[in-house]
């Protein structure tokens, strides 16, 4: 099951970390059932830390740019994991850390308003 990127709006990390697992699936094919079991752990902690900054920037408590910054450092370390991950060859690895942050920056956008604009796609 595949999500609507420019509707997506979860309503907890939850939802969240669901949207990333359907959305990455398809993307990452055959690898992916062997990739869920050493990744989903960090996923949940990225869905986690990407939904108390969008939660923050929606109640003004922090600004574009620290929520920038935060979802930044979420996927250095997101790729860290990705690249040296024994089940994920590198190009797959790189296609599911452009579509876990596809759905994480959909969802800041259609939550707050708010455009992040690091992620290159």
């Amino acid at each position: 099951m595949s999500i609507d990127l420019s509707t997506f709006r979860p309503a907890n990390a939850g939802e969240l970390l669901q949207g990333i697992l359907d959305y990455v699936a398809p993307i990452a094919g055959g690898e992916w059932e062997k990739a869920v079991p050493e990744v989903k752990g960090y996923l949940e902690t990225v869905a986690q830390a990407a939904f108390l900054t969008t939660t923050q920037l929606a109640a003004g408590k922090i600004t574009q740019e620290q929520a920038d910054l935060a979802f930044h450092m979420q996927e250095l370390s997101l790729n860290q994991i990705l690249l040296y991950s024994k089940v994920l060859t590198y190009v797959t690895a790189q296609k599911v850390l452009n579509g876990v942050f596809q759905v994480l920056l959909s969802a800041v956008k259609n939550t707050t308003g708010v455009e992040l604009s690091w992620l290159i796609t």
